[in-house]
């Protein structure tokens, strides 16, 4: 029995991102809106993106994204929604491209870590002995 083909719309953008080798409308909205979804007291959310290898022949690849936040002066950032949010922008974006796509998350154009609070880091610690 022939199974029905199970493309989705996601799979028919990356397939013509390996041909045009650019980003299509529905890709690039997703991009700059998901941080504001999954980010509180977020101002402002600028994206890069490169699928292209910088040799002789512009190899296609899948690709490297970049996220940089910034969030509203003075806010308070709880280490759990914040991981939480960046988990989330990583998982979306590898969705949305490939799981080999190299996604990178700053604040304030720093790399950003989040900052285990001493809890955690007790938790954690004790779970590994």
């Amino acid at each position: 029995m022939n199974q029905p083909n199970q493309q989705t719309v996601v799979d028919d953008h990356r397939n013509m991102l390996m041909v045009s080798k650019k980003i299509s409308k529905f890709q690039e909205q997703n991009l700059k809106s998901w941080a504001f979804l999954f980010f509180e007291n977020l101002s402002e959310a600028e994206v890069s993106w490169n699928f292209i290898r910088n040799n002789a022949n512009q190899d296609f690849y899948p690709g490297k994204v970049e996220f940089n936040l910034k969030f509203k002066r003075g806010s308070k950032l709880d280490p759990e929604k914040c991981q939480e949010g960046m988990d989330r922008l990583i998982a979306c974006t590898k969705f949305l491209f490939w799981s080999e796509t190299d996604v990178k998350v700053k604040k304030s154009g720093r790399k950003w870590t989040i900052n285990k609070s001493p809890k955690e880091e007790t938790q954690t610690s004790q779970k590994k002995k």
